[in-house]
């Protein structure tokens, strides 16, 4: 066999195996790495990235990415019981506070506190401020803060207390989001897509 012949074949059978990589190459990074998953709810369109859903939601001509933690749907079934006092709840600054004398795991309050307090702050425009319902505790993220509870103020309070089901309770100028370890995150969620107007009551 001729060398040029020779050197056909093995260019021919390295642009064969190469064909083949690139093609397997795009079949395994389909497999491997699907399309993000989509849902539609209330007309916003809902994207799961890793563990939330993203929508983009509209207030005052500014368009904000929302981070959710669950979609509408997974929520709705959170009950809601009472009332508030809306002239209250229109003013800017807001105190969510925790009993930390309650044995539960506080992660999850953190969680909560953090997730309200960044929509609050940035699409809500108001002034979030944490603290705690008593500073007689062992707790050193206590000790030297102003306690809040929902009686020992007229300002707006969230209280986060990390017990029972998932549940949101209003009493005039307190929000109290109930629930243990996941399912306060789902109260927390449900009270959020309400005031975004995403999720009636």
């Amino acid at each position: 066999m001729k060398p040029t012949t020779l050197a056909a074949i093995f260019i021919g059978i390295l642009i064969v195996l190469l064909m083949g990589a690139f093609l397997f190459g795009q079949w395994f990074k389909q497999k491997t790495i699907p399309a993000p998953e989509q849902k539609t709810y209330n007309n916003f369109v809902f994207t799961k990235q890793g563990d939330t859903w993203t929508t983009t939601w509209q207030h005052d001509r500014n368009t904000y990415l929302l981070q959710m933690r669950y979609f509408p749907q997974d929520i709705e079934l959170v009950p809601m019981t009472g009332t508030i006092n809306t002239t209250t709840w229109n003013q800017k600054n807001i105190t969510i506070t925790f009993d930390p004398n309650i044995l539960e795991n506080y992660k999850y309050v953190a969680l909560a506190a953090g997730e309200l307090g960044l929509s609050l702050k940035r699409a809500m425009g108001r002034n979030p401020t944490f603290t705690c319902t008593t500073n007689q505790t062992t707790q050193d993220a206590c000790l030297e803060v102003q306690p809040a509870t929902c009686n020992s103020t007229t300002q707006p309070v969230i209280l986060l207390n990390p017990q029972g089901p998932a549940e949101i309770t209003f009493n005039q100028n307190c929000i109290t989001l109930s629930g243990t370890d996941l399912e306060l995150l789902r109260a927390a969620d449900k009270l959020l897509y309400m005031w975004y107007g995403i999720v009636s009551r």
